[in-house]
């Protein structure tokens, strides 16, 4: 297995470990992966990640278009767009 591929692995497996706090612990699970985000940070010896910014600018106008529909629509009082 590569570094990449242990990499990613092993980020699952504390997104389900954290996951599995924050339920234990009755706290939003966002909050739980964002602390945890943080303190991996911290961790010394791990590669660099980098990301493509086209690849993360590819991503982000189709969330902000759906957050912004359910947005308007639950203000509306019609509940959630498909």
């Amino acid at each position: 297995m590569g570094q990449a591929e242990l990499l990613i692995a092993g980020l699952l497996v504390a997104v389900a470990g954290l996951s599995v706090l924050a339920r234990r612990l009755s706290v939003p699970y966002p909050i739980v992966l964002v602390i945890g985000g943080a303190l991996f940070g911290f961790i010394p010896g791990l590669p660099e990640v980098k990301l493509d910014p086209q690849v993360v600018r590819s991503l982000r106008p189709r969330h902000a278009v759906r957050f912004a529909s359910n947005l308007v629509s639950s203000l509306a009082g019609r509940g959630p767009a498909a």
